[in-house]
């Protein structure tokens, strides 16, 4: 038995942003997807402004003063200029999570989201 694999790209442009999207099917007759990846590129300060990001830390090290810095670091990891974890959801339709960051020249803000069967 073989296993065959189709996989549905996509881009589009919405005013300043590009948008790739990655779809892979869930196969059969099922219309719903079994994984999909959305990346999305906008100018730098679009989908995570500095003011996002350093709330965003001032409240993970107020909420959960006892974690350390590994837990920090897992939220708001070292990539590019800034970057933030998106908050994870998963229930029994399926799961999803995400990652925004600023590249290191500040002109673009990347947002990674990955779902499946959402």
């Amino acid at each position: 038995r073989s296993l065959c694999l189709v996989l549905q790209f996509r881009k589009r442009t919405e005013a300043d942003q590009r948008i790739y999207a990655l779809r892979i099917p869930a196969g059969g007759d099922s219309p719903e997807p079994y994984f999909l990846c959305v990346v999305r590129v906008s100018p730098g300060g679009t989908l995570l402004t500095r003011e996002r990001w350093e709330e965003r830390r001032r409240v993970l090290q107020a909420t959960y003063p006892d974690r350390g810095p590994e837990f920090l670091e897992n939220e708001s990891p070292a990539i590019g200029l800034r970057a933030l974890r998106e908050p994870v959801f998963a229930g029994p339709g399926g799961a999803s999570f995400g990652l925004a960051f600023t590249t290191h020249d500040a002109l673009f803000d990347v947002q990674l989201t990955a779902t499946n069967r959402f």
